[in-house]
């Protein structure tokens, strides 16, 4: 892929899905040196767990629902992939 087309803006967008750490503190070349190091293995993704998950990262439960169907609550409980609750 020629990193070089991509309007800079796009490239941080990548960097940080695919793991880049601060990509908005690095010049285009620098960050294209920085993508192709993590793309290869060479660097180790970095992805801060600071902050609430991402909402890809999260599903709505129906745990509330399913415990008491006659009388469903408003609040949601978030889930993760796992089906784990994260937030009340």
């Amino acid at each position: 892929m020629d990193y070089s087309k991509i309007n800079l803006h796009a490239l941080r967008t990548y960097a940080k899905d695919i793991g880049v750490k601060s990509p908005s503190i690095y010049t285009k070349s620098v960050l294209i040196q920085k993508i192709k190091a993590v793309k290869s293995g060479k660097t180790k993704p970095f992805f801060s767990k600071r902050g609430r998950p991402n909402s890809e990262r999260l599903s709505v439960c129906d745990k509330n629902t399913q415990k008491n169907k006659s009388k469903p609550k408003k609040r949601h409980t978030f889930c993760d992939k796992q089906g784990k609750s994260v937030f009340r």
